[in-house]
């Protein structure tokens, strides 16, 4: 539908890096920061399951080290990031995940050229536990998602932005377990500062899901209007509210006698409302955001889902070295294709609560430790819980740069 208005992702790609490569090197700033966190932890039901709990011991160590150049009208940042885990027992295999993100940044008079991609390597341990709650040692996740997009300043106080997103998943399993995916999503934006402190803005989408090892696929069509009001200074509130249509195929296994399954297709169109409420506020020695949200996400069984979502966040600084940060998040998500015989067994509820202290040794080092207790929720199931705890050091190198 939308797809025949975009250009195709790597004429838009070639042209930014060339816009990037091909102007002169002189005056570009080149800069560097380096980060590297090692900890031990230990996690009493690493596989979230309900049926059976082995607690673990694990050393990790997570690196990363960004840099990137940059000219007045012009930025190229690379991230890579590299986790590495050791468990004292095992549960299917240790672990070394990858992960890197390029953003190229060109702005023009009055226009922002934007390309975003990245990549990821995970074991579906770490890469599928938090979103599905399900996870295999065995099962390694590719993901890449690039996203173009540009925008232009119509006046003063309103701006036009086309923006495409194109997820590709993939799982390596032995039985299949994980369904790989596709996700393309297609938006343009409206905004309108009306006054200093109100900006409107409109949203129509248009999203397409694809499951590559079984029958099931989704297009769905959004709108949404919503606004950000800077309440003051230090105070800031956003909220977007839209309706959405889904359209579904999907292929399910029907037993017709003891010998006889068949295989039916399904086609049901589903709708929904989106939204999303959010609100930031400062305090002199602490910060506290608020997120309220209803979205559409795929998962790896092959379906896409609503989801409704809440997140709570309390950040405090007590002095200039020991800050510490409380956390909260709850969601419930349930198939777009809602056959309720068939599909309700991945229906999910999911909550966690995390507690995190820093004590910042120097200008680069510090001191780190989290406690996060998790509980999930399916259908006809009983509840699993995970509890970790962890302690470590961290370094987080000063940025620094050099001019040529």
């Amino acid at each position: 539908m939308f797809s025949a208005f975009f250009p195709s992702i790597k004429v838009i790609a070639f042209a930014l890096v060339l816009v990037l490569i091909t102007s002169s090197a002189y005056g570009m700033e080149w800069y560097w920061n380096p980060e590297i966190k090692v900890y031990k932890e230990y996690d009493d039901n690493p596989t979230f399951s309900s049926d059976s709990k082995e607690a673990v011991l694990a050393e990790k160590i997570e690196s990363t080290i960004t840099t990137g150049l940059r000219r007045e009208m012009k930025e190229a940042r690379l991230s890579v990031g590299f986790q590495d885990r050791s468990y004292d027992k095992n549960i299917k295999s240790d672990q070394e995940d990858l992960i890197a993100n390029l953003v190229l940044d060109q702005r023009f008079q009055r226009s922002v050229l934007a390309l975003e991609t990245s990549y990821s390597d995970k074991k579906s341990l770490s890469s599928e536990l938090e979103d599905i709650g399900l996870s295999r040692g065995d099962v390694k996740k590719n993901s890449l998602s690039v996203t173009p997009s540009w925008n232009y300043q119509l006046s003063d106080s309103s701006l036009v932005e086309i923006r495409f997103s194109d997820l590709d998943v993939d799982y390596e399993s032995e039985d299949g377990s994980f369904s790989g995916y596709s996700y393309k999503s297609y938006n343009l934006i409206w905004q309108k500062q009306i006054a200093s402190r109100w900006t409107f803005f409109t949203d129509l989408s248009h999203q397409d899901y694809s499951a590559k090892d079984i029958l099931s696929d989704s297009k769905t069509n959004g709108l949404t209007f919503g606004a950000n009001w800077s309440i003051s200074n230090t105070w800031d509130a956003d909220i977007t509210a839209g309706y959405r249509i889904s359209d579904s195929e999907y292929e399910t296994a029907v037993q017709i006698t003891p010998q006889i399954t068949a295989n039916i297709i399904t086609d049901q169109k589903s709708r929904g409302n989106l939204f999303n409420i959010s609100t930031q506020k400062e305090f002199v020695n602490s910060n506290v955001d608020l997120d309220l949200s209803k979205t559409l996400v795929p998962d790896p069984f092959g379906f896409l889902n609503d989801r409704d979502e809440l997140k709570l966040t309390y950040t405090r600084n007590h002095n200039a070295r020991v800050r510490s940060k409380l956390s909260y998040r709850y969601y419930e998500t349930k198939a777009v294709q809602n056959n309720q015989t068939l599909l309700t067994a991945q229906d999910r509820e999911y909550q966690s609560f995390n507690a995190s202290l820093s004590w910042k040794l120097s200008n680069s080092w510090s001191l780190v430790s989290r406690v996060t207790v998790s509980e999930q929720q399916y259908v006809g199931r009983d509840a699993a819980m995970s509890t970790q705890v962890s302690f470590g050091i961290l370094y987080r190198g000063l940025k620094r740069s050099t001019s040529f």
